[in-house]
């Protein structure tokens, strides 16, 4: 081989190793080319800013309540079209392709051992499982030619990390061998959707807990969302009594570091959470960070006080620590999820609100404008006290705190640590969450004006170049507005329910006869549990309530006593009936719907329970020319009795196989 000819190799050589070194392991649907960015996103206001900072993934919580929905049957989520319905629209406006990505509860963790037992407990995890079918069902059904892999799923935020964490040497309020009756409640949620599914062997036991549990969801997820890409949740506080508080103790201690990986990597092998069959494990492992932005004014400083400040050292054990759990699953693709996406704003920033400061974006993706030694921090950022002993730290101000790193590095917040991500089999990292900053607001105190955009769009990582015209529309949802986009970590709805909205007047401290302040539409907000009277029916927030939710048209409201609002409550065909528990009347009785529903005649369809009165005998028999969209819907047709298995219209009892005879 000559000179030329070598040089030549051994440039194509270079080049193919520089590819292989940026190449992504990332789980179906997601780029491999480079780490993909995202954000969260409600079906609201934030749609016109994303149409302009273009990214590939969004990310929202599925259900009702955002944490599993254990008291309600969910056969279709009006909120997952709206979703769909955004992330299509914003994908065709990028004229790039996006991605979905739906949180959901099986097992609420996030609300600690009561709620964890509550889930688990016969009847409530039968409700679990139906939901989550239902929930792959209609996922499954927004899938095509142009989109193979419809959405992904986030399954169950802060469970395996509270599990591991909670029992302690004498304490253990969950005892990890507690009885889970997973065959029974898995056959009854089989049964009432009407599904004809054979339930594997070594979930069918005599002796069953929380590992047969975890192989019980990963084969629903196989079983009905084939083409769903799935992982779990889990926390960097995992099987440590005392917290996060290790990962600061790990800066001068860095032995820590091992014995947090091997054994989070133990219990998740003993929670059977990978197998190593590809036709029951998950596709990839999220990690997450607080859920809010460390320097939000309306956490009083909780954010530093409580441990949430990571300098660039705490975020190179963070790496260290997802790395090593990822690797030792059998190196899993990672999501870095609900990471806090404001920054360290200095004098003159594009981001005026010097409110929701934070650090992770500095060190994700670097902040040019960081002055040496930090001094051009805002002072609401640099001036606030560092508390003693969380952080094993002399430092008393978080300028000084942040300044420790800088003896070693001193540009490591200045520059990007992409690379370490790369390094940590980091597939996407999707920003915000439902109080956070992401890359647009969900309303205007969370818009950082297209700061984070920028640095994302520094280093190429922007999914096409944004609309181009129209950009400025609203997305329309398709059923009303949607739910709550934050679960359970006390993130609140945008927009009404439908139906009229209230009138926006000063609010003053008008107290009503049942003693309760009479809720007014023009309050900025109303907090999770807040109780108010309205229309004589008093009423509790059961997450928070936006400005304008209005009691009775917002299911953000829940009435807790008196009568519902005035109004027509006859059941009308014409009506869309998108709040559960609304109540109407038909044929001399009243009946509670317990979901969406438009056009499902009440004591016809299971939408809708009678609650109240008599209702005349229904007519069951088949009807060629009628839609039968509710699974489970009996008939009767030449004397026999069925019931349909899906959807269906025109297909003869007893000739299809939709219909199954009873």
């Amino acid at each position: 081989m000559n000179l030329k000819k070598s040089v030549l190799a051994l440039a194509c050589c270079a080049a193919l190793a520089a590819q292989a070194a940026h190449a992504i392991s990332a789980p179906p649907g997601w780029p491999t080319s480079q780490i993909a960015m995202g954000t969260v996103v409600n079906g609201g206001q934030e749609s016109a800013a994303l149409s302009v900072r273009p990214v590939f993934g969004f990310f929202t919580y599925a259900g009702q309540d955002g944490a599993g929905d254990h008291d309600v049957v969910i056969r279709h989520d009006q909120k997952v079209d709206n979703i769909m319905n955004e992330v299509r629209t914003l994908s065709d406006r990028m004229q790039a392709p996006a991605m979905p990505t739906f949180v959901f509860y099986t097992v609420d963790g996030s609300s600690g051992d009561d709620s964890l037992k509550r889930d688990i407990s016969n009847g409530t995890l039968t409700i679990h499982y139906q939901n989550l079918i239902s929930l792959l069902q209609q996922l499954e059904g927004y899938r095509d030619t142009a989109h193979p892999v419809p959405a992904t799923v986030l399954l169950n935020p802060d469970f395996l990390g509270e599990l591991h964490k909670q029992c302690a040497q004498y304490y253990c309020p969950v005892p990890l061998n507690t009885p889970i009756d997973v065959k029974g409640e898995l056959t009854k949620a089989l049964q009432a959707l009407n599904l004809d599914v054979a339930i594997p062997a070594d979930l069918l036991g005599e002796h069953q807990s929380f590992p047969e549990y975890v192989q019980s969801i990963n084969w629903l997820m196989h079983q009905f969302g084939p083409h769903i890409t799935f992982g779990w949740q889990d926390n960097v506080w995992a099987g440590d009594p005392t917290g996060h508080g290790w990962v600061h103790q790990a800066t001068s201690q860095p032995s820590i570091i091992a014995p947090h990986i091997s054994g989070e990597v133990s219990f998740l092998q003993s929670m059977k959470l990978v197998t190593g069959n590809k036709d029951r494990d998950p596709q990839y492992i999220a990690f997450d960070k607080w859920e809010r932005d460390v320097f939000d004014s309306e956490m009083a400083g909780l954010g530093v006080s409580n441990g949430y400040l990571y300098n660039a050292r705490d975020m190179g054990v963070y790496m260290n620590y997802v790395s090593g759990v990822a690797s030792g699953l059998g190196k899993l693709p990672v999501m870095l999820w609900q990471i806090p996406g404001g920054h360290l704003q200095t004098a003159g920033d594009v981001d005026q609100r010097y409110d929701h400061g934070s650090a992770e974006p500095d060190f994700i993706l670097g902040n040019p404008q960081l002055a040496a030694g930090l001094s051009n921090v805002a002072n609401y950022i640099n001036d606030q006290a560092m508390p003693a002993g969380i952080y094993g730290s002399s430092a008393t101000t978080v300028q000084a705190y942040l300044q420790a790193d800088l003896a070693n590095d001193p540009n490591s917040l200045s520059h990007d640590h992409l690379d370490l991500l790369r390094q940590a089999n980091v597939f996407s990292v999707l920003w915000g969450g439902g109080n956070t900053t992401g890359v647009a607001g969900l309303k205007p105190s969370q818009d950082d004006n297209g700061w984070l955009f920028a640095r994302i769009k520094a280093h190429g990582l922007n999914n096409g170049e944004g609309c181009q015209s129209g950009c400025d529309q609203p997305i329309v949802p398709t059923h009303g507005q949607d739910q709550n986009p934050g679960g359970n970590q006390g993130s609140g709805q945008s927009g009404d329910q439908g139906g009229t909205s209230a009138p926006v007047s000063p609010c003053g401290d008008v107290i009503g006869a049942s003693g309760l302040p009479v809720w007014c539409a023009g309050q900025d907000h109303y907090n999770a549990g807040a109780t108010v009277e309205y229309q004589n029916a008093t009423w509790q927030a059961k997450w928070w309530a936006n400005q304008g939710d209005q009691p009775g048209v917002a299911d953000v409201w829940q009435r807790t006593g008196g009568q519902a609002p005035a109004g027509d409550s006859n059941w009308s065909a014409d009506k869309t009936y998108d709040t559960a528990g609304t109540e109407v009347s038909y044929n001399g009785a009243i009946y509670q719907n317990q979901w969406w529903t438009k056009g499902d005649i009440p004591g016809q369809s299971a939408v809708w329970k009678q609650i109240g009165g008599q209702a005349p005998a229904a007519d069951l028999s088949w009807s060629a020319d009628k839609t039968y969209d509710t699974p489970g819907t009996e008939v009767s047709y030449n004397g026999a009795s069925y019931q349909n298995q899906w959807w269906t219209k025109g297909d003869i009892p007893g000739q299809s196989a939709v219909w199954k005879r009873m």
